[in-house]
């Protein structure tokens, strides 16, 4: 699985960042093994307290030959299948934070999922004794307990690291609070913009200017590089990005298999069959990325007509009208997500029905964290929280002994322990996720460096400098020299309104002709600066 994460996650972000999510995912399997086997395991899976709360361990603490005392099945197989569980857990966490994010703060925050977030719930959940399963909730193969636990954790921790420098310039959504978020925005890029400016203060910086990897003009260029970087965002993926998603899905879809199907423990039972399972696993899976291929571009289409004579309330929900390969690969997978806690309850026609819900809620969801300015890189809150909540939810419609299908008198109650056991799961990722964060953004622990971000964290956190990125900043550094800058301030729709150049408008020979501003969310750019560069040789008007 953390194969496919790794592909999944390069296919959606700039090529400087790779390293970083090499890295992430690295921790997730080295951190998470020794934290599991350490007290995670006992945790999730000895004999609880009174209350079914926590697995109190006993002598089961540091996995050991005593796991035999207390149960019956072979729990060193079981160690190494629910590795795998809260291995994903964590991955996905990590594709929320990607790009910004301090590699050594994801990795503490790594250990503790692996340690205590995700043993806890899966206690709750998994374990014969615990609370939430002695009230018959339900969720098969953790559509809640492995993927609403790293969606809503990596949800919280992405909107206390905040958003990718450049990603948002104005308020998307503005009748919440709309001046008091517009003022935190504006002073939030103005703190990233003037941490650029000072890149000399930088401690890696001064390191590499104290053992002679960087000379006094080298940081200048890279003050200037940054700088280009931070006026001219480009979020845009590589041009191979869809192939490694693409792949990277294929590989998770067959992990699924196993994901869901192995949650049996067996390869042939009569009452909990692994074929029915894989089956509805495929089928659901099917259906969440037909139902984004073929539903996306008319629900884009019914949103922009409905909506946008409404005002500007509600242009933060128009979406691309066009296919993307990104995006059907984002569609299986949130319907995997979704067929994950009913795989083994629900006949496969429901199955399809699962996965198609599941893909329409994914297309939807992107807009609505756009439109509150959170950050997602590759919109893994709305595969896996959104679609997590929605696969415990929909056992109550389809499951065929117990839900809304089946005619049970029990249908009520298991409403009621649905909901319940989805609100507490998502309570207790929240407040684990902030009491983690918080005191590290108090620390100012919790994000890199503006620079870093701008020019790949890999480049001052991993390896030495390489001689390519000195010969690419020296390079812009030396044809940045016979140029001026002038900046001007342009209205939403990218004209001209006024000069500030540190001349007064004054340099020589510029041309008439000034590129729009890419619009970003519901409302282009108000009041930004662009910088114009402005060649000494005259210019043909």
């Amino acid at each position: 699985m953390q194969v496919g994460f790794i592909m999944v996650e390069a296919g959606a972000v700039k090529r400087h960042h790779w390293s970083g999510i090499l890295m992430k995912n690295l921790l997730d399997s080295i951190s998470g093994a020794i934290a599991f086997w350490i007290i995670g395991f006992s945790v999730a899976f000895s004999k609880p307290d009174s209350r079914g709360f926590i697995g109190m361990g006993g002598n089961q603490w540091a996995v050991s030959s005593g796991w035999s005392e207390v149960f019956t099945e072979d729990l060193y197989l079981k160690f190494i299948f629910q590795f795998a569980f809260v291995n994903t857990s964590s991955a996905i966490v990590g594709g929320l934070l990607t790009e910004r994010c301090r590699i050594e703060t994801y990795g503490f925050f790594s250990f503790l999922m692996s340690l205590f977030i995700y043993p806890v719930v899966a206690c709750w959940v998994w374990n014969p004794e615990g609370w939430l399963f002695l009230k018959g909730y339900h969720d098969f193969a953790g559509s809640s307990v492995v993927h609403l636990v790293g969606g809503i954790s990596g949800l919280v921790g992405s909107i206390i690291v905040g958003p990718r420098i450049g990603r948002f310039q104005d308020i998307q959504f503005p009748c919440l609070c709309r001046n008091r978020r517009r003022k935190a925005l504006e002073r939030y890029n103005a703190e990233q913009l003037e941490k650029v400016k000072n890149v000399h203060m930088l401690q890696e910086v001064k390191e590499l200017v104290s053992d002679g990897t960087f000379t006094s003009g080298d940081v200048s260029c890279l003050r200037q590089y940054a700088l280009n970087e931070y006026h001219n965002p480009n979020f845009e993926p590589e041009e191979d990005g869809p192939m490694w998603m693409s792949i990277g899905v294929f590989v998770l879809w067959l992990g699924w298999y196993f994901f869901n199907g192995g949650s049996s423990y067996t390869l042939y039972n009569n009452t909990l069959l692994p074929s029915k399972i894989i089956t509805n696993t495929i089928l659901g899976g099917s259906a969440g990325g037909g139902a984004v291929y073929f539903f996306r571009k008319p629900i884009s289409l019914f949103v922009c007509e409905c909506f946008q004579k409404q005002g500007r309330y509600y242009k933060a929900f128009r979406a691309s009208r066009r296919f993307d390969s990104a995006q059907v690969c984002n569609g299986v997978l949130a319907g995997l997500v979704a067929i994950t806690a009913g795989c083994d309850c629900v006949e496969p026609w429901a199955a399809i029905v699962i996965g198609t819900i599941g893909g329409i809620l994914y297309s939807i969801f992107p807009r609505i964290l756009e439109s509150l300015n959170i950050d997602d890189p590759i919109e893994a809150a709305s595969v896996h929280y959104v679609n997590g909540v929605w696969g415990c939810l929909s056992v109550i419609i389809f499951d065929s002994s117990r839900g809304f299908v089946s005619g049970s008198p029990q249908m009520g109650e298991y409403l009621g322990v649905q909901v319940y056991g989805v609100i507490c799961i998502s309570l207790w990722s929240i407040v684990c996720t902030l009491v983690f964060f918080i005191p590290c953004m108090a620390l100012g622990w919790h994000k890199y460096h503006p620079v870093m971000e701008l020019v790949g964290a890999h480049r001052f956190k991993m390896g030495d400098i390489s001689a390519k990125f000195l010969e690419q900043i020296r390079a812009f550094g030396s044809d940045s020299e016979n140029q001026t800058k002038v900046l001007f301030k342009g209205d939403s729709k990218g004209n001209v309104l006024e000069d500030v150049s540190s001349d007064g408008g004054k340099g020589t020979n510029r041309t008439n002709k000034v590129k729009n501003l890419p619009s970003v969310g519901i409302k282009a750019q108000q009041d930004t600066e662009m910088t114009h560069i402005v060649k000494d040789k005259k210019v043909e008007e």
